[in-house]
């Protein structure tokens, strides 16, 4: 599969987007390298960072693609990542499959250690969502 066959929109925190990429390069042997977009949000979160190094994977030089560089695009999945119910994607993001989905944010609390583990259920539930779409796309996509 092409790179650019497979979009990831961050409607919220960029580290999601950025933790689901790596996870779906990672269990694909980099059979699919998705591409990063960011709606709002424009810098990974620490915590992101380090708790995607406890799981062996750095996130820390990943950055988001310019929006501007996909606007006239073709993509054949985009993944839609957001914590709001009822977000959509931009109009001018073309994608022949959208798959949408819902991580809260982690909670904000002045507990270290009760955001640290929020950040890895994020990860892992992240973690899960990247190993389904890597199977779904191996037997569809390739």
């Amino acid at each position: 599969m092409a790179a650019d066959q497979i979009l990831i929109i961050c409607d919220g925190e960029f580290s999601f987007g950025s933790m689901l990429a790596s996870y779906i390069r990672f269990y694909s042997i980099d059979q699919f390298q998705p591409v990063v977009i960011t709606l709002h949000q424009q810098h990974l979160h620490p915590l992101a960072v380090q708790v995607m190094s406890e799981d062996g994977i750095d996130i820390s030089e990943c950055k988001p693609l310019n929006i501007n560089k996909i606007k006239n695009n073709s993509f054949r999945v985009a993944v839609h990542i957001t914590s709001q119910v009822q977000s959509g994607i931009p109009e001018y993001i073309h994608a022949e499959e959208v798959i949408r989905l819902q991580y809260d944010e982690p909670v904000r609390s002045t507990h270290y250690n009760e955001v640290v583990l929020a950040y890895r259920q994020t990860r892992e539930a992240i973690k899960t969502s990247g190993i389904e779409l890597v199977g779904q796309w191996q037997q569809v996509l390739v």
